[in-house]
């Protein structure tokens, strides 16, 4: 019993000791996981201009502006230009087409066009109506300049073609090249020219508002700056003036002139029957 008693008091077990430690927190609770997602997710709002600021993109926009705008002008301008020196070149190519088309050289003769008299052109309207009829030069748009004050009060839709050639000697004009008068045709051209006048020097079409002093005046197509001349020969020109030494023309043979001229009728005078044809008849 002794050595029994003495066995149960030598195994007594001593229980394992369990501690929970517990997280420390100093003043305020630590956030939980949803907290911390949330306030990941939260945007801080952003401050919005300052007065100062919103004028600095203003006046930097101003300057732009300034900058971007004539140069915008001047690429316009300067491609209308080039569209117009592309015109004036198909003109002048239609009139040698319709000038070489018979057995004898034709001329666009003085007086009002109809499908009986249809080499004559009284005024511009009827200057385009020979080649439209003799050479298919029906385009209306190369008749046009897009800053020609002329074109750009005109009240109605401008013409896209002149007209079609009917059966026999009819020619059917189109309503909106009816609707329009000679005023807001951009060029003015030459009617009883020589047919052997010297073709690279003899003036055929030019910008409308050409002076005899030798200056495109304030309300030509542009604005004073010059104007294109076609000649017989097809090849164009831009001419600031012809009034200055370096752009005076070559007379006409029955002009009477011996030197150059900044008289556009001294250039064309080709016969005695040369004439300006205008764009009011």
């Amino acid at each position: 019993m002794t050595g029994r008693s003495n066995l149960q008091k030598f195994h007594i077990g001593i229980a394992p000791l369990t501690c929970t430690v517990k997280p420390l927190t100093l003043g305020r609770k630590m956030p939980t996981t949803t907290q911390t997602s949330f306030m990941q997710n939260r945007k801080t709002p952003r401050a919005g201009f300052t007065l100062i600021e919103l004028l600095t993109v203003i006046a930097i926009i101003g300057v732009l502006a300034a900058i971007l705008i004539p140069t915008v002008g001047a690429v316009r301008k300067q491609a209308a230009k080039v569209s117009s020196a592309n015109n004036v070149k198909q003109i002048a190519i239609s009139f040698s087409t319709f000038s070489n088309s018979g057995t004898r050289p034709r001329v666009i003769t003085k007086g009002a066009w109809s499908t009986q008299n249809n080499r004559s052109a009284n005024d511009m309207k009827d200057w385009a109506m020979v080649l439209a009829y003799h050479a298919e030069m029906t385009d209306a748009n190369v008749w046009f300049i897009s800053s020609d004050e002329d074109v750009v009060l005109y009240g109605g839709t401008l013409p896209r073609t002149i007209g079609t050639r009917g059966t026999g000697s009819t020619f059917n004009q189109s309503t909106e090249w009816n609707a329009i008068s000679e005023r807001e045709i951009s060029y003015n051209a030459v009617s009883g020219m020589s047919p052997n006048a010297p073709a690279s020097t003899t003036p055929l079409i030019w910008t409308k508002g050409l002076g005899s002093n030798g200056y495109w005046d304030a309300t030509s197509p542009w604005q004073g700056e010059g104007g294109h001349i076609g000649f017989m020969d097809g090849h164009v020109e831009f001419f600031p003036n012809i009034a200055d030494d370096e752009y005076r023309l070559a007379p006409g043979s029955a002009s009477g002139q011996r030197s150059t001229t900044n008289n556009i009728r001294d250039a064309i005078e080709t016969t005695t029957q040369s004439d300006v044809v205008r764009n009011i008849g």
